[in-house]
């Protein structure tokens, strides 16, 4: 047995190691990393389309929709990016990426041009960090971002025109510039030209009836405008005749991802508008739409940078695991960020997690731990006979390269003793480390027990977006986080390190299995495993400022640049964007792990997705979710009682057992016995609230961390199986001492009582005696007092869970297919009541309601509108107000539902 691991600290020491905060670099997708480029090298470019989603007002009724389109230039081809929302200083956004793939070929000129454009872009329009240097093909990142037509070819006249704006000595014509202006107000972006200092760009926003000659607003500075410009500048105006402007400012927010963003409109207008003179004013040579483009390009490059890094690493754990696809040949393989992961997954699984073992792939599933060549599938038309013959042609080299790995595993361990290698089996990672430091813990974990890997297969993995959910922290201020697949994750995480110590270690106790799945799964101990396995570079913690955001192509001046034929050739060598520093917690860290977890477990499926755990650094054998013949226990002679026992658990459950003796392990209390049911709880307990977590993350995708945890707090505690054991009468045929079992009777005596007042009918189909006894258990858990019940009623519940799951051959859809039935009354009701009026609506209308933060005139009250885009009614409103936003929400869905009972009568009374 292995050495128990010392407790974590407790008290002050441990919530500082909790909230220890460390510094890391954001890493930089080699993809497109910095590269030397050269003349006649080809390049590929990446159109961006964004689309306001609420349209930006410009003057005279104008409006902005659908920008500009921009594209970025890469030396290596993209892969396909998925679409996604990202919040802009002008607006919420929908951003489509299309993938142009004919390479284009430029040429010095060409390249010089375009890498003009690219710096006059980021220090003219964008303006980026002050310390920021461009230094060409010395950066850590590398792409150029240019304007496309509609066409998506280049748009060279543009870029000459930005060029020779940046080059120009003579000033512009003033009354060129003038007659632009008063034509098309809402195409322009202006600035004044008499200021020494040259202010921000801005946009116009009226023209006024005013003329230079019109009285100034101050008499006491100047008589008009006239004598202010010629008092105050110097200048003499030539014509008097006309019309003054106003100006309004573009919004440049220092944070481009802020999840209350407020949508900005014409209608903010100051005290005091200033007037300006058309003649006075330079032109910018991009038009407003593509200015405001421009505007929104760093939100939208940080967001590419992000899912380019992500997919890097889907690709890493897909080489080194098998789980994902290594290349990205399906177009439709990612899943658009508007879309939360859980709401894909729902429509495949219904009622019952784990259906997903049950799709079909449209791929052919192929090796990769043994590096076989990719596996086509069987083109269309071939007859059975022919996809036969495939499949048995692929067995066969799948056999040839098992036999040739094993051989030279075989070779490898060779010089290991017995006993060593039996002892390496159990001991600690840490301890390993420390003995062998040339052998790798891992590689030796997996070399000894190679028959787990004899089908390790591509399996279908998360997407991009879904892992970009799941290492996008709360605090980074996006509007997707991992708070909702960390609960998941950390379920997940704690039924796998049960299930692996129940398998691995028979003779192991409750008590000494609880503290070692506590050490293992701690914050602490994943923070560490994180550390080491360099996982920390592809989280994002911190929200995305303009300010701390390094463009391509550019340096701090600060930085010692390495010289681009100087720098290592390694493919392996690791990007990071020096000037972007993450300050993560350890809570932080451990949370994005669980989130990583939880999200292959959606999926790969809770089966594949153990071989995750290893990958990452915890000590976790994925074989412990297989059938297999170590948890084989043998039969033993079976009595009237065990067969009795069978009767109630097939009349009850429906489900008949093929080994006795889990059946009758799971009933036996420790008072009479040393082998009793306390293993089987611990697993047991694990298991269900693995299922019932998947369940309420799978069939509610609009619950928040918050009713997520609530639903769990309520579904998997004691009084909740203690009154289904009840319900189902198992309290009378466990196997304890005298005493103890008639304190259980006296303990259930007032539910036997509610159970007996309730006529129960005797079918002989299980399946409707099953869902009768659920009915009345619901009545039970509604109509019992509050008061507390033996613990050995839900103990008993949990150890009949974890008999059946071992019995059944570990298959989890068995299991919730049993579990579903006893609970589903009870569990809707849970739903419901975390849900409140909220989740009614959502059930009525899903995935076509959306919230606004309104802001009020009293800073303790807090609003919010709802809106509803009925197929009969059109799009429905309603505002509601709280002490906190959840309550306003409330209201607001209250106002919503009355409203539609209103039209809905009004309807009825018409026809």
């Amino acid at each position: 047995m292995p050495e128990i691991p010392p407790k974590l600290n407790k008290g002050q020491i441990k919530r500082r190691q909790l909230h220890k905060r460390e510094a890391f670099t954001t890493k930089i997708a080699d993809i497109i990393a910095s590269h030397d480029c050269m003349t006649e090298d080809c390049y590929y470019v990446v159109e961006i389309v964004i689309t306001l989603i609420n349209p930006f007002q410009l003057i005279n009724g104008a409006t902005i929709q659908t920008l500009a389109t921009y594209g970025i230039l890469t030396k290596q081809r993209l892969p396909n990016l998925p679409s996604g929302v990202v919040f802009t200083p002008i607006g919420k956004a929908t951003i489509n990426y299309v993938r142009h793939g004919e390479p284009r070929y430029l040429t010095s000129e060409e390249l010089d041009r375009c890498q003009k454009f690219h710096q006059f872009l980021f220090e003219n329009v964008i303006k980026t960090r002050n310390d920021a240097k461009f230094t060409r093909n010395n950066s850590t990142k590398y792409y150029l971002v240019l304007p496309l037509r509609q066409n998506g070819e280049l748009q060279y006249d543009l870029i000459n025109s930005c060029i020779n704006f940046v080059n120009a000595t003579i000033p512009p014509n003033a009354q060129a510039c003038k007659e632009v202006i008063l034509e098309c107000p809402h195409q322009v972006i202006v600035r004044p030209n008499y200021s020494r200092r040259k202010g921000n760009w801005m946009l116009v926003r009226e023209i006024t009836d005013e003329t230079p000659m019109s009285g100034f607003h101050d008499p006491a500075v100047a008589g008009t405008f006239y004598d202010y410009y010629t008092a105050r500048y110097g200048i003499n105006i030539a014509d008097r005749e006309q019309k003054l402007i106003c100006l309004r400012g573009i919004p440049r927010h220092n944070t481009m991802l802020k999840k209350l963003h407020a949508v900005l409109t014409m209608t903010s207008k100051s005290k005091i508008s200033p007037h300006f003179v058309p003649e006075l004013l330079d032109v910018h040579p991009l038009s407003a739409c593509r200015f405001l483009t421009a505007i929104c390009l760093p939100s939208v490059l940080f967001r590419i940078e992000s899912l380019l890094a992500t997919d890097e690493l889907r690709l890493k754990i897909a080489q080194e695991t098998g789980l994902g696809l290594e290349a990205d040949k399906i177009d439709n393989s990612f899943i658009p960020l508007t879309q939360d992961a859980s709401s894909y997954y729902t429509k495949y699984i219904g009622t019952l997690p784990h259906v997903y073992h049950q799709m079909k792939s449209n791929y052919c599933h192929k090796l990769t731990k043994f590096g076989t060549p990719k596996a086509d599938s069987c083109p269309d038309g071939v007859g059975v006979t022919s996809k036969l013959v495939h499949r048995k042609r692929n067995r066969q080299i799948s056999k040839e390269l098992m036999i040739k790995h094993c051989k030279k595993l075989r070779r490898d361990i060779s010089t290991l003793t017995k006993k060593t290698r039996k002892w390496l089996q159990i001991v600690p990672i840490s301890v390993t480390k420390r003995l062998f430091p040339t052998f790798r813990r891992q590689m030796l974990h997996r070399r000894l027990k190679s028959h787990r890997n004899k089908r390790i297969v591509s399996k279908p993995g998360p997407t991009v977006a879904m892992l970009l959910q799941a290492l996008t922290s709360l605090s980074a201020d996006d509007y997707f986080n991992h708070e909702r697949l960390e609960i998941l994750g950390d379920s997940y995480l704690k039924f796998v390190t049960t299930a692996d110590y129940y398998y691995r270690h028979p003779t192991m106790k409750e008590s000494i299995m609880s503290e070692m799945r506590a050490s293992e799964v701690s914050n602490l101990h994943l923070f560490r495993t994180s550390k080491l396995k360099g996982l920390t570079v592809y989280q994002f913690n911190t929200p995305f400022r303009l300010n701390q955001w390094l463009p391509p192509g550019y340096n701090t001046k600060g930085d010692d640049i390495i010289p681009s034929n100087k720098r290592g050739t390694n493919n392996d060598q690791q990007h990071h964007n020096q000037s972007c520093h993450q300050t993560m917690s350890v809570k932080n860290i451990s949370d994005t792990v669980e989130g990583l977890v939880g999200v292959y477990s959606l999926a790969s499926g809770p089966i594949d997705a153990a071989y995750l755990l290893p990958w990452i650094g915890l000590d976790i054998d994925p074989r412990s979710l297989i059938n297999n013949d170590k948890m084989t226990i043998y039969e033993s002679p079976i009595t009237d009682e065990d067969i009795q026992l069978d009767r109630c658990i097939l009349r009850t459950t429906g489900y008949q057992f093929n080994n006795f003796r889990w059946l009758r392990l799971a009933f036996t209390h420790s008072s009479i016995a040393s082998e009793n049911y306390q293993r089987l709880e611990h697993l047991g307990d694990a298991l269900l609230e693995y299922l019932l977590i998947e369940f309420v993350y799978c069939r509610k995708p609009y619950f928040g961390p918050g009713k997520i945890s609530y639903c769990k707090s309520i579904i998997t505690r004691n009084r909740t199986f203690a009154i289904i054991c009840i319900a189902l009468q198992l309290h009378l045929h466990v196997r304890c001492d005298s005493k103890l079992k008639l304190d259980l009777i006296n303990s259930a005596r007032v539910a036997d009582e509610i159970l007996q007042s309730n006529d129960r009918s005797q079918d002989d189909e299980h399946l409707a005696d099953t869902q009768h006894l659920a009915n009345l258990a619901y009545q039970l858990y509604k109509g019992y007092p509050k008061e507390k019940l033996s613990k050995i009623c839900a103990d008993i519940f949990e150890s009949l869970i974890a008999a059946i799951y071992l019995d059944c051959g570990k298959k989890l859809t068995t299991v919730w297919k049993i579990v579903y039935k006893i609970v589903q009354p009870i569990l809707a009701d849970i739903l419901k009541d975390a849900g409140g009026v909220t989740g009614i609506i959502h059930e009525m209308f899903p995935n076509e309601i959306k919230y606004q933060t309104i802001k009020g005139s009293n800073s303790n009250t807090k609003y919010r509108k709802m809106f509803l885009d009925h197929p009969k009614f059109g799009m429905l409103t309603s505002e509601g107000s709280g002490q906190s936003y959840s309550s306003a929400k409330d209201a607001a869905a209250r106002k919503m539902l009355s409203h539609l009972e209103h039209l809905d009568q009004n309807v009825t009374t018409s026809t």
